[in-house]
């Protein structure tokens, strides 16, 4: 078999166990302009074969993330190195630096692709490990301008995630947690954090607006009594944990300054009623922001005739009973 022909059967295979491939260049980069969609659909097998045909590719990268159910420890250099050799990491691919790519499964919560050079908690506590998580890829097979990535391990077999350096990781991505009760406690006097955010990445994740649903969110936290430092904190979760694509399936961050715009925006107008509690709510969704601040806040403000209605600002003298 030639080594064209050996590669695309290592392609076919990881396309067969259920990951999403990308074509790479010699410099490790997509050779479709367009990949992002990959993140989310797979390629079918008449794609990878016409890519193959047709651009030659020298590499192979597999889309981490849920889109694969793979998430990858990047280790390079020295100190990727000596924080395998702490954490007794056995590598799945030899990569062409020296280094070596560790594949665990991916679990049920949002992991980013963060890297030692922008993530400093990460080159502090994990010296030399990049992450590679949704939005991210690994080049499994093939070779790059410096040499071949050697398999060591099935990739069929991710690592299961948990370990000494999962646990060393998971400080420092701070994924949100899967749910959260509406109050932080049977007497709290305002909603969960955890719940809001987890309520609005949902709606994102859905297919809805990411910016559009962030400010719905950030509405939600200053109503809610949320100071403005806190609410800047909460919508950098939230920018993290959408992704980098648009609602087109293009590249587009949702940038940490328009964050702090949508933060600055929201809390130079004064707070409407937040939300309370009523026997009759079973968990509707609040009234859709309109495209701005002030068309947001005019809609709540108006909503008197929905089941989810400008709730009352009064202090609960006594606990109420637990929500339907």
């Amino acid at each position: 078999m030639s080594a064209a022909g050996g590669l695309m059967r290592v392609v076919l295979g990881a396309l067969s166990a259920g990951c999403s491939v990308l074509p790479c260049g010699l410099n490790k980069r997509p050779l479709i302009p367009e990949w992002t969609s990959l993140q989310t659909v797979r390629p079918t097998i008449e794609q990878v074969e016409h890519w193959h045909t047709e651009l030659h590719p020298p590499a192979w990268g597999l889309i981490t993330g849920p889109i694969s159910q793979r998430v990858v420890f990047d280790f390079d250099g020295i100190a990727g190195l000596a924080t395998a050799q702490k954490y007794g990491i056995r590598f799945h691919i030899g990569t062409p630096s020296g280094g070596g790519h560790q594949y665990l499964q991916c679990p049920d919560f949002y992991i980013p692709t963060i890297s030692n050079a922008t993530k400093t908690s990460l080159r502090e506590n994990l010296p030399g490990v990049d992450l590679r998580g949704s939005g991210g890829y690994a080049i499994f097979c093939g070779q790059n301008e410096t040499g071949v990535y050697r398999r060591l391990r099935s990739l069929t077999k991710p690592d299961p995630w948990e370990g000494p350096l999962v646990d060393a990781l998971m400080p420092i991505i701070a994924p949100p947690k899967p749910a959260e009760p509406l109050y932080a406690s049977a007497c709290s006097e305002r909603v969960s954090a955890e719940y809001l955010l987890n309520k609005y990445l949902s709606q994102a994740q859905g297919g809805a607006g990411r910016n559009d649903v962030g400010l719905q969110l950030c509405l939600q936290l200053r109503d809610n009594n949320f100071s403005e430092d806190e609410a800047a904190a909460i919508m950098r979760r939230y920018a993290a944990s959408v992704g980098t694509t648009n609602t087109k399936g293009q590249h587009e961050p949702y940038t940490e300054a328009e964050v702090l715009a949508t933060v600055r925006s929201v809390y130079s107008r004064p707070p409407r009623n937040p939300w309370g509690r009523r026997a009759d709510r079973h968990d509707e969704a609040p009234p859709k922001a309109e495209g701005n601040v002030e068309q947001a806040d005019r809609r709540q403000t108006q909503a008197g005739s929905l089941v989810i209605q400008p709730f009352f600002r009064g202090r609960y003298e006594a606990c109420p009973l637990a929500m339907a």
